[in-house]
């Protein structure tokens, strides 16, 4: 770790790098930490983020507002994640179906330094691959929405030449979860329903 800090007294700014060449997180393992970014008065920046290990790449930066009438960002892309390392991550016991890779990106905004359901926006894209050559399922998803209303689309490729296409829109109410809204379609197209159900 480095840092320096400039400035004047009333409004000193801190820089700093990080770098972990044998960090070991969970599942990530060996795994490269880089980063480098700014501290002042008005907010943390992240001009850049790298996290490589054998299970997952990720790239990113972003900003977190300290106050709240300034805005916090993030963006973001990964690549080559294995579901196995993504359900150490978070803690899951369930094994994955099948074995897959997944790659993706978002692009989100917020004011102030904590996002709510109602405030943020952007959006969000993710691609699953199978990750041997005889596994047929791929699937993709795009979620963008604003002001607590997100339109989400689901792709899947499935065996027998099957697409499912699940579209929705769902309304966040931000007082009452549970009360929120959503409302789609699913639609089904197979050559071979036989062996996709098989």
């Amino acid at each position: 770790v480095r840092g320096e800090v400039h400035g004047p007294l009333r409004s000193p700014e801190a820089s700093f790098a990080v770098r972990s060449a044998d960090l070991t997180w969970a599942p990530l393992r060996p795994a490269t930490l880089d980063s480098a970014g700014r501290v002042s008065s008005g907010g943390l920046h992240v001009d850049a983020l790298s996290l490589v290990s054998p299970q997952a790449r990720v790239e990113g930066s972003g900003r977190l507002a300290f106050d709240e009438p300034d805005e916090s960002s993030l963006s973001a892309r990964w690549s080559d994640v294995s579901t196995d390392a993504l359900a150490g991550l978070l803690a899951l016991s369930i094994e994955p179906v099948s074995r897959t890779a997944l790659s993706g990106s978002a692009a989100l905004a917020w004011t102030g330094p904590r996002p709510t359901t109602t405030t943020i926006e952007g959006h969000v894209e993710a691609l699953t691959a199978a990750a041997s050559p005889d596994e047929t399922a791929i699937g993709s998803l795009r979620a963008d929405g604003r002001h607590g209303r997100w339109n989400i689309a689901y792709r899947q490729s499935l065996a027998g030449s099957t697409r499912a296409t699940i579209e929705g829109r769902v309304v966040v109410n931000d007082q009452a979860l549970p009360d929120s809204t959503v409302a789609g379609s699913v639609a089904l197209q197979s050559s071979d329903a036989r062996a996709a159900i098989l």
